[in-house]
């Protein structure tokens, strides 16, 4: 149980960088690229696979 709220803390602390880069982003496909890592991680975090 702990291990898995530990997980869960450091993809959602990942996943916030991540969409505090692509809103700094001025190039679009660099926000693209952006999207696309945040896609899976958004599903780690509501641990759906």
């Amino acid at each position: 149980m702990l291990m898995t709220l530990i997980y869960r803390a450091l993809i959602a602390l990942v996943l916030f960088f991540i969409l505090v880069n692509i809103w700094r982003e001025k190039d679009i496909r660099n926000q693209a690229v952006g999207a696309m890592v945040t896609i899976p991680l958004l599903l780690r975090l509501l641990m759906l696979k």
